[in-house]
């Protein structure tokens, strides 16, 4: 997903995924307040939490429409668990870490 210039978020369009030829898909999600704190402080602008909420909304039904389509596993991951993401990429992500 990426946000155009009038604010609207546009998903990437599939058919990029399968010419990556993606094998998974990782979503981390996190609170939108703290998205838009840490936002903030990193580019001194302010944006309203439920800004972050919706998008992040978006991020994830896009995601796991991606999956869906292209038959890949899906992991979804609280931010900054990296712990989790290397346990996911060591056991070949199997379908146990699906939607974590």
């Amino acid at each position: 997903m990426r946000r155009k210039s009038d604010g609207e978020i546009e998903p990437i369009n599939i058919d990029v995924f399968r010419e990556l030829r993606v094998v998974s898909v990782v979503v981390f999600t996190d609170d939108p307040a703290k998205i838009s704190k840490r936002m903030n402080i990193r580019d001194g602008v302010h944006q309203p939490a439920e800004m972050f909420r919706l998008h992040q909304e978006a991020e994830v039904a896009h995601a796991t429409n991606v999956a869906d389509t292209l038959g890949l596993p899906i992991a979804i991951l609280h931010a900054f668990d990296t712990e989790k993401l290397l346990q996911i990429v060591n056991d070949g992500f199997s379908s146990e870490f699906s939607d974590w």
